[in-house]
């Protein structure tokens, strides 16, 4: 087909214009796709910002077991001191979940609990130790608040109990495992120095070499004819359960021939995974003190 040369320009400026106006509508398209897009993106965060679960607690292991259930799905607020700042008011009274050792009446932050509206969770009243080393009470302790959520998040009640079921099986696991290492040792006879350890030595086979608990280093030292009974007893470990400075453990084991094996505090992380770790470490303790035992 034959075109003029006027003819020719004018179809060349004729393609020229709708191929930009194909470009222009393409382009208003995309940002019109974006900003869509993006406000999606904000309406999503939002939605899951509202959904997000608030636990307040005053005990540092409720706070790790609030963390192992909620995840990501949630904000866990741990205050141990009885003196709160406005912030921490706030946090009280706005938290979905609220959960302390104490019923709410005996709490120390009862006063500022008169007119809270949300689920109060009441833990079993026993020593940190007991709790510490006692697989079935810390299963109730999870359950207990893996359903205080569940009552303020009734959409997604799988999600926690999975997390839940998940954190209790692990914790179960980790008890067999470590029954499994220190059986393959031999025991030692030991004395610990404050908190209760029944449930853990019952626990895992060494109440026969438990030869006894005292509740301090004081009472330790006081106690008449120590010397001639850690050697009568062929005691030499010393398991201990609250801080004590490198000054002191050097003191206590020249002057009585014994080592000293500091055991963590559960305070020491307040991460989720940390009562896991808190377990494993005691343990290596112990396997540490039966490994060096001849």
């Amino acid at each position: 087909m034959y075109f003029p040369e006027k003819q020719l320009y004018f179809c060349i400026f004729l393609y020229s214009l709708m191929a930009r106006k194909i470009v222009l509508i393409w382009t208003i398209l995309g940002l019109i796709f974006i900003v869509a897009n993006y406000h999606f993106l904000e309406q999503k965060q939002l939605i899951k910002a509202q959904n997000e679960i608030t636990i307040f607690t005053l005990d540092a292991l409720a706070s790790i077991h609030a963390k192992m259930i909620l995840w990501e799905n949630g904000v866990v607020t741990l205050k141990n001191t009885k003196k709160l700042s406005e912030n921490d008011k706030n946090a009280l009274q706005n938290a979905h979940v609220v959960v302390d050792i104490y019923p709410i009446e005996k709490s120390s932050v009862s006063s500022e609990l008169q007119s809270y509206k949300g689920t109060y969770v009441t833990l079993p009243t026993l020593s940190e130790e007991e709790i510490l080393h006692n697989p079935d009470i810390l299963s109730h302790q999870i359950e207990l608040i893996r359903d205080a959520v569940v009552t303020q998040d009734r959409a997604h009640p799988g999600y926690y109990y999975d997390n839940a079921g998940n954190y209790i099986h692990l914790i179960n696991n980790l008890y067999e495992t470590i029954e499994n290492r220190l059986s393959k040792y031999h025991k030692a006879r030991f004395i610990t120095l404050g908190g209760n350890f029944d449930n853990f030595v019952e626990k895992f086979w060494l109440k026969e070499y438990h030869f006894k608990k005292y509740s301090n280093t004081r009472e330790f030292v006081s106690e008449k004819w120590i010397q001639d009974l850690l050697k009568k007893e062929n005691i030499r470990h010393i398991f201990v359960s609250f801080p004590m400075t490198d000054a002191d453990v050097r003191s206590l084991e020249q002057k009585y021939n014994i080592t000293i094996y500091r055991l963590p505090q559960i305070e020491e992380d307040l991460s989720g995974w940390w009562y896991l770790r808190y377990l494993e470490k005691v343990s290596n303790k112990f396997i540490q003190a039966f490994d060096t035992y001849d």
